[in-house]
């Protein structure tokens, strides 16, 4: 157990040393955490990630047989989250877990588990789901061409060809064929859905200061073309 607040450690170590199958074998503060677990390997480490050297420390922990390394935070921000986890952490578990919770945890962690507190497991599942959703509903989007996104964006506001090729200044023989393009990449059968591929892609958002009339189209839903 490696943290800098000897009643956070103290704690900890209670809610731990209630479990017959877990046994503490020391609590550090950070500075001595390096000599402690080369000197002592443990199975796991909990460790204060919030310490500016607890990054430093972990990545000078070079064992043979090397301890996971859990974080502990205080804080639940999703880049302090992302952080810890892509340095390496086995987990990401919060201060204000109830003790009862913390034996499970470890035992989870010695089986080889990656775990988080409910909050921090829910927030990056929430990510990761955006992330995704994100992803793929710009994957066809990467398609097309920046004359052809120009031509969606105008599209999605409910214009015609002729008042796309007016905005454009396009002929209309040549936004026709654009059309036609956008929808085959997209792989979409109608203006309509092609419109919604836009919106779910954020196209529509960057385009809100654009001229009265596309703003206030761009403002109305794609799909029933009400405010």
């Amino acid at each position: 157990m490696v943290d800098n607040e000897p009643l956070i450690r103290s704690g900890i170590v209670h809610a731990l040393s209630s479990a017959e199958d877990i046994q503490v074998t020391t609590q550090t503060a950070v500075a001595d955490a390096l000599k402690t677990v080369q000197d002592d390997p443990p199975d796991i480490v909990l460790i204060d990630c919030t310490i500016a050297e607890a990054v430093d420390l972990c990545a000078g922990w070079e064992l043979s047989d090397r301890p996971r390394v859990c974080a502990l935070s205080s804080s639940s921000q999703g880049e302090d989250v992302t952080f810890a986890l892509a340095s390496g952490s086995a987990g990401y578990i919060l201060k204000n877990t109830a003790p009862d919770h913390l034996p499970p945890l470890v035992r989870f962690l010695s089986e080889g588990w990656t775990v988080t507190s409910p909050e921090v497991g829910h927030s990056v599942m929430a990510s990761f789901h955006h992330e995704y959703l994100r992803h793929t509903s710009m994957a066809p989007i990467d398609r097309l061409t920046d004359r052809e996104r120009a031509v969606l964006v105008v599209l999605a506001c409910g214009l015609s060809n002729g008042e796309i090729g007016t905005r454009l200044h396009l002929s209309l023989g040549t936004v026709k064929d654009h059309v036609r393009s956008i929808l085959s990449k997209l792989g979409v059968p109608n203006r309509l859905q092609a419109a919604v591929l836009a919106d779910r892609a954020g196209l529509m958002a960057t385009q809100l200061a654009a001229t009265p009339r596309t703003a206030a189209a761009l403002q109305r839903d794609p799909i029933t073309g009400s405010p």
